[in-house]
């Protein structure tokens, strides 16, 4: 009985030594496999992503300084291709010029030139603007105006000399937007209309107009020999006036707002300097 007992004892041991050996073979078997495989994958050739079965896998772009370990990593990223860093800046550059072509021109347009005609009566300002508006868009553009407290009578509009269809849109107190229907030179024409203030110092009155890189604007006043100031004024331009009417012209350049303000040479201003 004891001696039965012993070798049952030895067989179990027996077992359990094969057991823990069996699982030490599976410990050891499971690195070599995974070496293996991961050597199988590093000498595995770079797919071309265009020729990949998924279209939407998504692959990552690499820039790589090199460095003595360059060999590792390319072994690690399989799909990274090395390329001379003139030759990815080429690339970047066309794709760049690729991208802005795409996108069209930064803006939709742009007025060049504004010309404004100011006729003075005795309590109004009536306003002839002129704008020349260079569209670059293909179809229903928007250019953005504004002329604040001054009232739009009329809107006409040409394109190469030919009657065109431009419309107009309130996008706020004071602002609008035109709207032409294809792209080209146009001229549009607006009638406006401001309120005259008078004062102690003269008679005056303000124009909020779009902001143009040449801008030229004249005023006559139904007085002669009357002093007028005009905000900004960069260089005044030489004009006839007509009998009984003082009339000006100036160049004055970007600028977001037009004050013009008269009064006669003879009065209360050369008195009160020469008072002083």
């Amino acid at each position: 009985m004891f001696v039965f007992k012993t070798v049952e004892a030895v067989v179990i041991g027996t077992r359990r030594s094969l057991a823990a050996a069996a699982v030490v073979v599976v410990l050891l078997v499971g690195p070599v496999q995974g070496q293996e495989a991961t050597k199988a994958s590093a000498a595995q050739p770079v797919v071309n992503p265009s020729e990949s079965a998924e279209p939407s896998e998504k692959f990552e772009q690499w820039i790589y300084v090199p460095y003595r370990d360059l060999k590792s990593v390319f072994d690690k990223h399989p799909s990274a291709v090395f390329l001379p860093y003139s030759e990815y800046l080429r690339l970047w550059e066309r794709a760049a010029v690729a991208d802005r072509v795409a996108k069209g021109p930064p803006v939709e347009g742009v007025i060049t030139q504004a010309d404004y005609v100011a006729t003075v009566d005795e309590s109004l300002a009536r306003i002839r603007a002129t704008l020349s508006v260079q569209v670059l868009g293909k179809s229903w553009s928007e250019i953005p105006i504004q002329f604040g407290k001054a009232a739009i009578g009329r809107v006409t509009a040409t394109l190469d000399g030919k009657a065109t269809q431009v419309l107009l849109r309130g996008t706020g107190a004071g602002r609008y937007a035109l709207l032409f229907p294809k792209s080209g030179i146009h001229t549009v024409t607006l009638e406006l209309t401001a309120r005259i203030r008078a004062s102690a110092e003269g008679h005056s009155f303000e124009l909020d107009c779009p902001t143009v890189g040449m801008t030229a604007f004249e005023l006559s006043v139904p007085r002669p020999e009357q002093a007028v100031d005009l905000t900004p004024r960069l260089v005044a331009l030489p004009v006839k006036s007509a009998e009984g009417r003082t009339r000006v012209r100036a160049r004055l350049g970007a600028t977001p707002k037009i004050t013009a303000l008269w009064y006669p040479r003879v009065g209360q201003k050369p008195d009160m300097d020469l008072l002083t």
